[in-house]
């Protein structure tokens, strides 16, 4: 059920980003076909980021909803999740806002060229992305079923991860690498993938393409 509901919420948008993207594709190898494609594959890649947000709440609602009920029904699931998304989306602004001052205080730091400043910065930068991933998975679920706004959901989510945070984290890694391996495996299995060279764009975004989707899919 949750994977027909993710395949449902996710797969159209990201098709539809796909086949839009595939009739735009520009031609050659020249510095403007170049530039043109760097931007449609982010495009691509942006949109298809946003509505897996969409989704992502969705199926916390549903994976709750089915906890707590037994049922799982993606219609009522994606109903009462989308006016809970800007609430979601600013959690992960304010998650995002906090990091990226992190990573600026890290690179102010490395640039002093004192070494093991430098790697303390860069360790301390990974150990807040993994704090930051831990809090924003509890976040999701928190804004799908609570009725609470963007302070209340972060300060919510710490409370349910602060004395779980080694067990989540590591289940994080474990995920995050399932997820890696499997994107290597289907971005090597489409012909081309990633490698393919600008002047035939439609493999490589093909490649990206498969090695977003079916990940994200199965990774569910």
């Amino acid at each position: 059920q949750l994977f027909v509901l993710n395949a449902i919420t996710y797969l159209p948008v990201a098709v539809v980003s796909f086949l839009v993207a595939r009739e735009a594709m520009p031609i050659g190898a020249d510095e403007e076909a170049v530039r043109r494609l760097v931007i449609l594959v982010a495009g691509l890649l942006v949109v298809m980021t946003l509505w897996s947000l969409v989704s992502m709440v969705t199926l916390h609602h549903a994976v709750a909803d089915a906890y707590q009920t037994g049922r799982c029904d993606w219609r009522e699931s994606l109903r009462r999740s989308l006016p809970r998304l800007p609430v979601f989306v600013g959690a992960m602004a304010v998650a995002g806002a906090v990091g990226a001052a992190a990573g600026l205080v890290a690179v102010l730091v490395a640039s002093t060229g004192i070494t093991a400043l430098a790697v303390v910065a860069v360790l301390a930068l990974v150990l807040l992305a993994i704090f930051g991933m831990a809090l924003l998975n509890f976040t999701a679920p928190i804004v799908a079923r609570e009725d609470v706004g963007v302070v209340d959901a972060l300060r919510r989510s710490w409370e349910l991860t602060r004395n779980r945070m080694l067990p989540i984290i590591g289940l994080i890694l474990v995920t995050g690498l399932i997820v890696g391996l499997m994107q290597r495996m289907v971005g090597a299995a489409i012909e081309g993938g990633f490698s393919a060279s600008v002047t035939d764009p439609q493999d490589m975004l093909l490649g990206v393409f498969a090695s977003v989707i079916v990940p994200t899919l199965l990774f569910t």
